[in-house]
């Protein structure tokens, strides 16, 4: 409800050529302005509190429809992945 979630997006690179692969969503927490904090570290909690399913739906959709922009702007066809 905070929208204090976001995900970055870390590019899997080709050694040889140097063009992207693929990426990879992370999901982070950013609680304040000045303090991200790794889905490691709050995973469990929400898992806990029964809100896990409603974050993954959120990750997955937000993914998604950051690919959709880059592949419309910037970016070939590309997989993200979503752990």
């Amino acid at each position: 409800d905070r929208r204090q979630l976001l995900l970055h997006f870390q590019p899997f690179v080709a050694i040889n050529s140097g063009e992207i692969r693929g990426l990879e969503a992370l999901l982070r927490w950013q609680r304040r302005p000045d303090e991200i904090i790794p889905a490691g570290d709050f995973v469990p909690l929400a898992e806990e509190m029964g809100i896990l399913d409603e974050i993954g739906d959120w990750v997955l959709r937000t993914a998604c429809r950051q690919n959709v922009e880059w592949q419309k702007s910037v970016l070939p066809p590309v997989r993200v992945a979503v752990n």
